[in-house]
């Protein structure tokens, strides 16, 4: 897999890490150039239209396959002909017909894309906020955005470009350590979109039901969810979703149910 005309960087973190088709993603392909060259030639020439116009003289001389969509969006190479140790990421676009950046570090691109990988799993949400007290990050240098906010509670990138404080991030945690940790924190302006998996319904009106306490002073408002975790729900959790469709939680006093097992998703 290594060549001697890989960037420095580049042959020491494959050979650190080491390749294995479960990497494989959307925004991960296998480091080898030969073979992503091909692919890259297969690309182009399947998206080849009178409004795709892009070849090969349009890419980098030297580069190699980061990553490609499979929904057709278009695909992501390295640009290696400045020979930094380090290369920057570009990505092809195809209902745009361009070429735009991506990331300036490839080796960051694939640490975050290998974390995410990782935490594919289970309960997640996009997490928007200010204040969020700092967590144990194992990756400093090639994934920064990667932490560990409290005993099951992962921060994670939202996409493999980002690696800058104030980037989103997805939560990755149960929902239990997810509650655990908000009643905890002191933090401004907690936002959680897309939480799930999760089922809904949605109430008549903006107060929240008698008995229900919110966390941390969260918002309350009009829609419900409670996840499902793989199966019947052993106990409620609730989350208000405002007029902005962001996403807080809320924990039912007594462990009343909800919603019946036959709800629709």
């Amino acid at each position: 897999m290594e060549a001697p005309d890989d960037p420095p960087l580049v042959r020491a973190f494959w050979a650190a890490l080491g390749w294995s088709d479960v990497l494989r993603g959307n925004d991960l392909a296998p480091p080898e150039r030969a073979a992503g060259l091909a692919r890259i030639d297969d690309l182009l020439a399947s998206y080849r239209s009178d409004s795709f116009t892009l070849d090969r003289a349009d890419l980098p001389e030297r580069t190699r396959l980061v990553g490609a969509d499979d929904g057709g969006v278009g695909f992501s190479i390295t640009d290696e002909d400045a020979d930094a140790d380090d290369p920057p990421v570009r990505v092809v676009l195809f209902d745009d017909d361009a070429v735009v950046d991506g990331s300036d570090s490839y080796v960051c691109w694939c640490a975050n894309a290998v974390v995410r990988r990782a935490f594919a799993s289970g309960t997640s949400a996009m997490l928007r906020s200010r204040g969020v007290p700092a967590g144990r990050q194992p990756f400093p240098s090639c994934s920064p955005l990667t932490a560990e906010l409290a005993d099951g509670v992962w921060s994670v990138p939202a996409s493999p470009e980002l690696r800058s404080p104030g980037d989103a991030v997805r939560l990755s945690c149960t929902i239990d350590a997810l509650v655990a940790w908000l009643e905890r924190i002191a933090a401004d302006d907690i936002v959680l979109e897309h939480l799930g998996p999760t089922r809904t319904a949605m109430t008549d009106g903006d107060a929240a039901p008698a008995g229900f306490v919110p966390l941390g002073g969260l918002r309350w408002s009009a829609g419900l969810a409670r996840t499902r975790r793989g199966g019947p729900c052993d106990r409620d959790r609730v989350v208000a979703r405002d007029e902005h469709f962001e996403l807080d939680l809320r924990t039912p006093p007594d462990g009343t149910p909800l919603f019946d097992d036959d709800h629709d998703e």
